[in-house]
């Protein structure tokens, strides 16, 4: 880079003077000079404000940070307790094998089929639902303000409001929920100020989310057979309707079966008529051997009647409004509902029993595959881990800002 200072010239204005100034010409102005040059700062000046600034940058982005960092993370953060714990949300009704892997078992056995469940499980720790259970009846508000709380990490600092949209946000850093897709294992990590209260909001985490499933399928499973019942009520009480009609009708028409009495009215009106045709026979072989014989006026009257019994039982089997043909349409058609409202309720009844089954089967479990450890080492904060990463960005962030003096003061070297 060149060493030359830039010189500019400064302005040179004439003002008329006197003629009796010592430096006046004749036409009474100063005589031309040589101009005046004004020279930028020197080099040293220059390298002196650049090893400031880069001084100033290095305590702003470095120094002062780290410091704040390493008093907090060192001697101010508090210690916090992780209880881990893992579940899977399975059907009522299946046996699990002993064999091959986990994954393989679930798979095997149809649970990986209630995902859907373990979703809910998921949507209801991440709900404000479960904060105010955990509120009213498991005292989250004072695990959160342990003495060993510290002013980020604690939930009642001057600084974060009271309310309930704050509780929620805060509460959401102390508590994840994470299902495996693949196998359907959810890992359920819980972290507090004390091993216990991370362990103790571990186990009530799981408790109210068995109660949540347990709700979900045992409304399902009501609903199911209530509709049932409903629908074998509705059928019992159609048959029993039916039945009453079907009661009514025989006393009113004096006859049990109208069907099985014309069988017989049938039945009785052939052995008639085979009758009387065989008297007939005999009378015709009577007239003709022997047409003065007495006994033709006993077979005519006999005859006749047997004629009056067989015209008797044809009009009770047909003919009249009071016939059996007609009782026996009214009679079939109560007979037919009755089979129809039977055959109606025996369904019902099968759905009745199928629903009960069923309600084993879709029954909702939380089966916990690893219960809530109680932590004896602080895992949180990594407080090594944190200072070298807080180290390595504010250094970065340095070298940045440097490089922005320099940029910034390089037209002035």
């Amino acid at each position: 880079m060149s060493t030359d200072r830039t010189k500019e010239p400064l302005p040179l204005v004439l003002a008329p003077v006197d003629a009796d100034h010592p430096l006046a010409t004749r036409e009474g102005e100063l005589p031309a000079i040589e101009p005046i040059y004004r020279a930028g700062p020197s080099r040293e000046v220059v390298d002196e404000t650049v090893a400031f600034m880069r001084r100033i940058a290095f305590l702003v982005c470095v120094v002062a940070p780290m410091a704040i960092a390493t008093l907090y993370f060192g001697f101010i953060a508090a210690d916090l307790f992780v209880s881990e714990t893992r579940f899977f949300v399975r059907q009522g009704g299946q046996v699990d094998a002993v064999a091959g892997t986990l994954g393989t078992v679930l798979q095997s056995t149809g649970i990986e089929t209630t995902s859907e469940g373990s979703w809910a499980v998921k949507a209801f720790v991440e709900s404000r639902d479960i904060i105010d259970r955990l509120v009213q009846e498991n005292g989250l508000i004072e695990r959160l303000d342990r003495p060993e709380a510290d002013l980020v990490m604690g939930y009642s600092t001057f600084w974060r409001p009271k309310t309930s949209e704050t509780l929620y946000r805060h509460f959401a850093r102390f508590v994840d929920l994470s299902i495996d897709k693949s196998t359907g294992i959810s890992t359920l990590t819980v972290t507090a100020f004390r091993p216990q209260d991370a362990r103790e909001l571990s186990f009530a985490i799981l408790g109210h989310a068995e109660a949540l499933v347990n709700r979900l399928s045992d409304r399902a499973i009501t609903d199911a057979i209530s509709f049932a019942e409903d629908l074998v009520a509705r059928n019992e009480a159609r048959v029993k309707s039916i039945q009453d009609a079907l009661t009514s009708y025989r006393n009113r028409e004096l006859v049990v079966d109208p069907g099985k009495q014309s069988t017989a009215a049938l039945e009785l009106h052939a052995r008639l008529s085979m009758e009387l045709a065989q008297l007939d026979a005999a009378l015709a072989k009577t007239q003709q051997s022997s047409p003065s014989n007495p006994q033709i006026a006993d077979l005519k009257a006999r005859r006749g009647a047997l004629q009056a019994e067989i015209d008797k039982q044809k009009k009770t089997v047909v003919g009249a409004d009071s016939s059996l043909v007609a009782k026996l349409a009214a009679y079939e058609k109560l007979m037919l509902e009755k089979e129809l409202a039977v055959k109606a309720l025996t369904s019902a009844l099968v759905s009745l029993e199928r629903a009960r089954q069923d309600a084993i089967v879709r029954k909702l479990y939380v089966e916990r595959i690893v219960e809530p450890n109680l932590a004896d080492k602080a895992q949180y904060p990594r407080r090594g881990l944190i200072l070298a990463g807080c180290l390595a960005f504010f250094l970065s962030l340095y070298w940045i800002v440097r490089w922005l003096i320099d940029l910034t003061l390089e037209h002035m070297r």
